[in-house]
């Protein structure tokens, strides 16, 4: 489905089961631009980490100045500033070195 493991073990999802769109992040509202993305309970070790970028190179990580993170154990939100600085945002769920 194009989902890589990683991010179907981080949101729950079947890595057999074609559903990469319970994979991505659902657009909560437009005003303010917030998305959400599910959380598998039974991954805690999973941390997620909003990237940003202006031109989808040099992705940096994001700052209190761009979004709002907020996380529990079923979903992780975001919401985008009004006055962020980049154009481009990307979650990824980083495993534990």
């Amino acid at each position: 489905d194009g989902a890589v493991n990683a991010l179907e073990y981080a949101t729950g999802t079947d890595p057999l089961v074609s559903d990469a769109h319970e994979s991505q992040p659902q657009l909560i509202s437009l005003e303010p631009l917030c998305y959400s993305l599910p959380r598998n309970p039974d991954a805690p070790e999973m941390v997620p980490v909003v990237e940003v970028s202006t031109v989808l190179d040099n992705w940096r990580p994001a700052t209190a100045a761009d979004i709002l993170l907020k996380g529990d154990v079923q979903a992780v939100t975001f919401q985008v500033h009004p006055t962020a600085t980049a154009r481009f945002f990307r979650v990824r769920f980083l495993a534990p070195p």
